[in-house]
């Protein structure tokens, strides 16, 4: 293709347009992180939606449960989990009963999150979704 503004040009370029806005357009499905734990652990990844608008990141857990489920986001692929923080820098809470809350919202591509079960006795549900 030339610089040149040639009906044959204009053509290509919108076939590659709309084979962009095609990739931009399809959907992204957040399929929801859940299952039952009765043993410590981590569980992951959760990959969010981050098409606009943006959609909050829901978590559930349910049970009965002694022990923490603290939630983790990593931007590498699992290789490096941090928890939440607020913007003065303190960590988000730890949860240690039952829960129903959207809980963050997610706008970078490719951050993926991860639920930390500490148990001591009983077992939790959990549902992480948008």
């Amino acid at each position: 293709m030339t610089g040149v503004a040639t009906r044959e040009n204009q053509a290509e370029t919108l076939t590659r347009l709309d084979a962009i806005l095609g990739v931009l357009a399809a959907p992204v499905v957040a399929h929801a992180l859940t299952g039952t734990r009765a043993v410590s652990g981590t569980v992951g990844p959760f990959t969010p939606d981050v098409r606009w608008p943006v959609k909050p990141l829901w978590l559930t857990l349910s049970g009965n449960f002694t022990g923490s489920v603290q939630l983790l986001r990593s931007t590498d692929g699992g290789v490096t989990k941090l928890p939440l923080t607020y913007g003065d820098g303190t960590a988000k809470p730890v949860w240690t009963t039952t829960l129903n809350a959207a809980i963050a919202e997610e706008t970078v591509a490719g951050a993926t999150y991860y639920l930390v079960i500490t148990l001591t006795s009983g077992g939790v549900t959990y549902r992480l979704d948008q």
